[in-house]
């Protein structure tokens, strides 16, 4: 039945399920999945009850017998979708459920081993230890050890910017590396605490192991030996490391879907499963659509596996179709990958220059744009060596690609003077005097009281005074 179908309830019609679905104060998508597995109309309403054995059932509330939740619910002008949970999801009676008695709650906590000792949850390990259990929790998250987050072992906050060297170049913090190799700062947490990579290789410096130059995700299949079932599923980060998170999740919760893969980890043993890298993908777009690809090909969607969906919808959005050329895509994605614009740079522009109003010939490039000028790459040589942009350039001299340009572009240095390879043009910073000593610029004072210039910058911009800015107070 469709959503936008007439539907008879109790002998009154409505002109949709969602109409229909409001008048019994329940969710319109829980209605139509319930007909579309064949309840007839009573049972989907809740005006009669059922189980998924297909037995009628009864509760029994304060003396009154009611045919369904909804019934009960009714009675008591409650919410059904309310009065359900708490009777099948948290064990209530239904007088707890409908009447507000004393409800003991069950802890939903996991149990937990520290120092040898064994706790029913996370929250009471931390009451032993005098400790607020959201601050364990939040260590965890980070990726601390029991120990560490149990205070049990001593560790360093990550929140605390700390001085380091990649290259050869000193970075007071982390954001000042993430500003110099043009990566956006939660990319790079993404990358290192929730995909598992190096810091060098969160900051595109090295290739992942397994992961050739292009290669953002790949797809891996795992069979389980024992019933020959398979499941698919993608990631960003080693392929051994997802492999123990499926273990983990098949151990640590109580509650799993009995036809998951991890169900399946936990009552087959870990021992009796493969995992094999079967492809990869250049953006995550391209991940999400092989991914559905792979799962028709291997079959592996329930009954027939363990992939509970048809995939590519757990990490982004569904796309919108688009035409171009008069060719109809399902998606920007699939447009890009058509016209071999697999770049995750290409697609994001392609994208913003469709919601700036381009049609998707003159995003795609097919047409060119009226009064645009597209920005020529700008090829340098520099000491006898050729780069292909001025940023290969920067970096080549362990430089900011941002200061360079605006040095050359803006300013109109020589490419010398901009890669540092000349002394600045005459005028081009200016004097300044700290403490009856000067200094030849706001850079060259940063330095010696080793302080980032974006620090500095953003201190003066408040309007702070000289020593506040450089730390000194």
């Amino acid at each position: 039945m469709k959503h936008g179908s007439r539907i008879i309830v109790e002998g009154k019609t409505y002109i949709s399920i969602a109409e229909a679905a409001r008048a019994y104060k329940m969710d319109s998508y829980t209605i139509y999945g319930r007909l579309n597995a064949g309840r007839t109309i009573e049972e989907s309403f809740g005006l009669r009850s059922f189980n998924y054995k297909g037995k009628p059932i009864e509760i029994i509330c304060d003396g009154e017998i009611y045919k369904s939740y909804a019934a009960l619910a009714k009675a008591y002008n409650l919410n059904v979708t309310t009065v359900s949970r708490r009777i099948s999801h948290n064990g209530w009676t239904p007088e707890q459920a409908v009447l507000k008695k004393s409800v003991v709650r069950k802890t939903t906590g996991h149990k937990i081993v520290v120092a040898g000792k064994t706790y029913s949850s996370q929250k009471k390990a931390a009451e032993a230890y005098g400790l607020d259990h959201r601050t364990v929790w939040m260590r965890l998250q980070a990726g601390r050890t029991i120990e560490e987050a149990f205070g049990l072992k001593n560790f360093d906050y990550l929140s605390k910017p700390k001085k380091f060297n990649i290259e050869g170049k000193d970075f007071s913090s982390l954001r000042d590396a993430c500003r110099y190799y043009s990566v956006d700062k939660y990319v790079l947490n993404a990358r290192i605490n929730r995909y598992g990579w190096t810091l060098r290789e969160a900051l595109g410096i090295d290739n992942r192991p397994g992961y050739e130059k292009g290669v953002a995700g790949i797809i891996y299949l795992i069979i389980n030996k024992v019933s020959g079932k398979a499941y698919v599923g993608i990631t960003m980060g080693k392929l051994e490391a997802r492999w123990e998170q499926h273990i983990q999740k098949a151990f640590s919760e109580k509650k799993l879907d009995k036809n998951s893969i991890h169900s399946a980890i936990k009552k087959d043993n870990p021992d009796n499963f493969t995992i094999e890298r079967i492809d990869n993908a250049a953006s995550l777009g391209e991940l999400c659509d092989k991914e559905v690809e792979w799962i028709k090909y291997h079959k592996s969607q329930f009954p027939k596996g363990y992939n509970l969906n048809a995939g590519g919808g757990s990490t982004r959005t569904i796309g919108k179709n688009i035409i171009v050329e008069e060719k109809s895509f399902e998606s920007i994605t699939k447009a890009c990958r058509y016209y071999n614009k697999n770049k995750d740079t290409e697609r994001r522009e392609i994208t913003r220059r469709i919601s700036n109003g381009w049609t998707p010939e003159e995003a795609f490039g097919i047409i060119e744009k009226k009064g645009y000028k597209r920005k020529a790459r700008i090829k340098v040589k520099v000491n006898e060596i050729n780069f292909e942009t001025l940023t290969d350039a920067a970096r080549h001299f362990n430089l900011n690609p941002k200061t360079v340009n605006e040095r050359f572009t803006n300013k109109k240095w020589t490419i010398e003077e901009a890669l540092g390879l000349k002394p600045m043009p005459h005028g081009s910073g200016y004097k300044i005097t700290y403490k009856k000593k000067t200094y030849a610029s706001e850079a060259e004072l940063c330095r010696k009281f080793n302080i980032s210039q974006s620090t500095y910058n953003r201190r003066k911009k408040k309007g702070l005074p000289m020593s506040v800015r450089l730390g000194v107070e």
